[in-house]
């Protein structure tokens, strides 16, 4: 049993950097429960690990292998965690994780990942942040946004704002 009063957010992104797999699994409660789901692969269920054994089989694969990982975006709350891993391999290709987890006692308890493949021929803007979010949406924007568009700084709705929302 856990007496770790918080989660240690530094110390996941640099265990994910190095590859530290006994340390990230330190993380997860012994009940932790991971499910992964692969978006290039939509007909194919989640997989499900069980236990720091199970989750610890993800932990291991994912961390051997030959690309370089980074937490980008990670974000806390009570009882929450959420973060991007990139892991960007010398062919130019990348794998994303989105990782959404439940914390207690400073464990993560339960927790969803979300994995997608990027070639090399997809745009560059496919890891920026907002479009990672569409991953989650499924619902990715219908074209790029025009960088001609006039904005109307200042202006919501034809409305200049008078230092408050009621103008």
């Amino acid at each position: 049993m856990s007496t770790q009063t918080y989660f240690d957010v530094r110390g996941l992104g640099r265990a994910i950097h190095l590859g530290a797999a006994a340390y990230e699994l330190s993380l997860y409660a012994d009940q932790a429960e991971m499910s992964v789901t692969d978006l290039d692969e939509p007909e194919r269920p989640a997989i499900s690990y069980a236990g720091k054994a199970g989750i610890g089989t993800w932990v291991r694969g994912r961390s051997s292998s030959a690309g370089t990982h980074r937490v980008i975006n990670a974000q806390t709350r009570p009882g929450h965690l959420t973060f991007v891993e990139l892991c960007e391999f010398p062919d130019g290709e990348s794998d994303v994780y989105i990782y959404c987890a439940e914390i207690s006692r400073g464990q993560i308890q339960r927790c969803a990942v979300t994995k997608r493949h990027l070639a090399v021929s997809d745009s560059p803007y496919a890891v920026s942040p907002p479009d990672l979010q569409t991953m989650v949406d499924d619902d990715p924007p219908r074209s790029a946004p025009s960088p001609h568009r006039p904005t109307t700084s200042g202006r919501v709705g034809g409305r200049a704002l008078a230092g408050n929302f009621f103008g």
